[in-house]
This record gives C-alpha cells, sequence and structure tokens, in this order.
C-alpha cells in the first residue's frame, strides 16, 4: 500500500503517513465503488461534474499536503560579517575606555570603519547597524573627554582655586586634608 499524497511506502495498519503525515483513509472496496459510481451518476444528471466536485470539496475540507521537512544549512559566512562583529567589538571596547579617552576614540573610529562596511553583510546587518550606532555614540563621548580634559590642563590654575575653595569647608577636610 502507498500514500496518495506522497507515495510512500506504508505498512498496512498505518493512520497516517511517515513522510508527509497525511491521514489515510481506507474504504471497502465493494461499498466504495457501488458509493462512487452512484455519486457520479447523480452528478453526471445534473451537469455537474463528479470530478469537478471532489476537487472543490478536497481543496475546501481538507488541510494542505504537507511537504516533509528539509534542513538547510545557514549560508557561509563573509567579510563582511567578520566587519559587522569585529565593529560591534571595537564599539564595546570604545565604551568599557571611556575613562581612558585616548584608547577608547581611535577604537570608536575604527569600529565605526567596520560597521560601515559590516553594512554589506546579509546575516549580520542588524548587528552592523547596531556597531554603527554605538560607535557614534561612544566616539562623542570620548572626544568629549577629550576635550574635557584638555580644558582642565589648560585651566590648571583655576582648578586649583576650586579645590582650595572646597578644602576650606569645613566639612570637606576630612576628605581633603592639607
Amino acid at each position: 500500500m502507498f500514500c496518495t499524497n506522497c507515495g510512500q511506502r506504508l505498512t498496512d495498519d498505518a493512520k497516517h503517513c511517515p513522510n508527509c503525515g497525511v491521514l489515510i483513509v481506507r474504504e471497502e472496496a465493494a461499498g466504495s465503488s457501488n458509493t462512487q459510481s452512484q455519486e457520479k451518476k447523480a452528478y453526471s444528471d445534473s451537469g455537474y461534474s463528479y470530478d469537478e466536485f471532489k476537487r472543490e470539496e478536497k481543496a475546501a475540507g481538507e488541510a494542505p499536503a504537507q511537504k516533509p521537512y528539509t534542513y538547510t544549512a545557514p549560508p557561509a559566512p563573509t567579510k563582511e560579517d567578520g566587519y559587522a562583529l569585529t565593529g560591534l567589538i571595537l564599539a564595546i571596547v570604545s565604551a568599557v575606555c571611556c575613562c581612558v579617552p585616548f584608547i577608547g576614540l581611535p577604537c570608536a573610529i575604527i569600529g565605526i570603519i567596520f560597521a560601515a562596511k559590516g553594512m554589506k553583510s546579509v546575516t549580520r546587518h542588524s548587528m552592523a547597524v547596531v556597531a554603527l550606532i554605538l560607535g557614534i555614540i561612544f566616539a562623542f563621548c570620548n572626544a568629549a573627554a577629550i576635550a574635557s580634559l584638555v580644558i582642565a590642563m589648560l585651566n590648571g590654575d583655576r582648578w586649583n582655586a576650586i579645590f582650595d575653595e572646597i578644602s576650606n569647608i569645613e566639612e570637606f577636610r576630612y576628605y581633603f586634608p592639607r
């Protein structure tokens, strides 16, 4: 006995096809041929084809035939995938190195370049977008940190005056002893 949907060989007691999952309906040979011939005669007399009726009935009442599951391997990694991943790693390094902006800013700039190259990736496009956004944000953060360091170095006397005023306040003498 064979499946009427996919042609898979079936055991005599099978209720479903093991290949496609279609329900196996067994009809008694004598009863079904008698019933089928009577239905065909009735429909041919009405001008409506029995085969057309059965096709419409099958389309309306049954679930579509299921295709067997097939595994497709993911696509092989490309250079663009590596660029996207490298851009994300460099963006994270630049975030960690915000306290050391002279390391963080170059990492952010190189991360932006790699993320822009990774935008062509099919499988890691969203990773490249995230890397690009984070790289831009942390490039600005590191640039602001560098700018504040430069300003602090240029105004060294002013900072000393501020710390002197803080150390004169009674509550802060514990934290800033002379």
